[in-house]
Parts: C-alpha cells; structure tokens; sequence
C-alpha cells in the first residue's frame, strides 16, 4: 500500500492556513501539536460516533480540552516519549491558555479534519505509510528558516530505497540509529522494511535524535503511531556535538518513566483514602 504524499501535503496546508489565518502567532509547534493530537485520537468504538463529526463540532475551548486529554492519555501510556513533547502541549497547562492559542488550535483542528487527516491517521496500515507531522512540521516553516536551521528532509521513496539496502537480511535485537532523525522519516522507512520481510519492528533497538524540539516532539508521536515498539530511544541534542547523547536520553528516560510510576501511586494511594473516607461517613 502505498499513500499519495498529497494526501499528507493538503492536510499541512490547510493547518497551515488555519493557523495564519487565525492569528495564532509563529509557534508552529503548537499547530503540529493539534495534529499530532489528532493522529494520536483512534476510534475507541468502531459502531461509535465518526471522531470526524465529534471534532468538526466542537469550540475552541473544547478542542483544548480534547488535546488536553489526548496528552494526558499519552503521558500514562508512554511516558519515555511523552516527556519530548512539551513544544506540542505545554500551552495547555497554563491556567487560561492564550486565547490566539486557542482559536488557532480550535482552527487547525477543524480545517484539518475537512482536509482528510482521519483518513490518514484512522487506518493503522495507512498511518505506518507517512510522515504526517514531518509534512506538516516542514510546511509550517519557510524554505529560508529550514536552510538555516539545516534541516533538510529525505524523500520517502529516497528513504525507502536506503532502508531496503541497509536492512536486508536484519536481524532481531539489531540497533537502528538516525542521530539526525528530524520527525523520522528514515526511521518510518526502515521500519516498513522490517515488515516487508516478515519481521517486527517490536524486535529492534531504535534510536533518533534531532536538535529541534519540535521536530523531536514529532519524532515522539510517530514513534508510537509507527508502531516502533517499547525499545524507543529519543534524543534532544545536536548529535555532532554530543556524540554519546544517547546516554542522556536513556537517563531522561528513565526518570520519566519513574516520575509516571511515582504520580501514579500516589494518585492510587489518594484514591484508596478518598474512598475510606467516603465509606466512613456514610
């Protein structure tokens, strides 16, 4: 199965187009966070309501609070990825948002729905075939801010090629490493050549870094929508100057995951004494 890149490229401009529109500011991760939001919203219910309609119906206020929700959820379920995805829902731990946030969210989120984001994000094979937030990420910055950061993407069919060559014949508990990864378009590709042969994903070691945090941040949710697997290691770094910058990634982590474990038992232990004490007075 292959996916048209135009189905991604009309998804990024009519976020991008929403954001302008709205007056939402330059905070491009912000945008990109309403996407990766949004890819990461499955339907929990096959006979339930359309996600579509449920969106599209929405204010500005509660599509926050839907965002909110989502990156709660994936702080539970993964929070060695969650911990990079600050650029993409920080602003909605703010007391009252930024109401230029707001509407620029509230934007996107609609005008990216009508443009076909669920038809890319719905269907686990189809998501596993493009690097929505990549698209979008790349299309939200101009060619000039791109050059000047360095940042330069590879062709997914370029990609595809390269991962063939390099991984025919792998094996499980190999380590696949891009220390530039961007959103991980290399990495998406390498990991759709392990299906090809057979192999799964969940069976490698993978690493990626980049030295954007928004770009990390997509890095982050695609991980998890590629289906990567648990032996994820993402790095924030600029990896020419910090060559070991996978040792500080393990590090950070590791602690995320503890500082999850650590709120989960005590919101556990709250719950256990709100419910005695509840029993107590009645």
């Amino acid at each position: 199965m292959s996916v048209p890149l135009s189905a991604a490229q009309r998804v990024a401009e009519a976020a991008d187009r929403a954001w302008h529109g709205a007056g939402a500011g330059t905070d491009e991760g912000v945008c990109v966070g309403v996407v990766a939001a949004l890819a990461l919203l499955g339907r929990a219910d096959p006979e339930g309501p359309d996600p579509r309609d449920k969106i599209l119906a929405l204010e500005d206020e509660e599509v926050a609070r839907v965002l909110g929700e989502v990156w709660c959820l994936f702080t539970i379920g993964r929070p060695e990825l969650a911990m990079r995805c600050g650029p993409f829902g920080g602003w909605l731990n703010a007391e009252r948002p930024d109401r230029h946030l707001l509407a620029g969210a509230g934007a996107v989120a609609r005008a990216t729905v009508k443009a076909g984001l669920f038809d890319l994000t719905l269907d686990l094979e189809v998501s596993r075939q493009v690097d929505l937030l990549g698209v979008t990420y790349t299309t939200m910055r101009s060619h000039s801010g791109r050059k000047a950061r360095g940042e330069f993407y590879t062709p997914p069919g370029v990609a595809e090629a390269m991962a063939r060559m390099s991984l025919a014949g792998s094996a499980a508990g190999q380590s696949i490493c891009d220390p530039t990864a961007g959103t991980g378009g290399l990495l998406r590709a390498a990991a759709q050549a392990i299906r090809d042969e057979g192999k799964d994903p969940h069976d490698y070691v993978w690493y990626g870094c980049d030295i954007a945090p928004v770009a990390v941040a997509g890095l982050a949710v695609n991980a998890h929508i590629w289906g990567l697997g648990p032996q994820v290691v993402i790095g924030c770094a600029d990896s020419l100057a910090e060559p070991d910058w996978e040792v500080r990634a393990l590090r950070e982590q590791r602690e995320a995951i503890e500082a999850q474990g650590s709120r989960m038992k005590m919101a556990q232990t709250l719950a256990a004494m709100k419910a005695l004490l509840a029993g107590e007075s009645t």
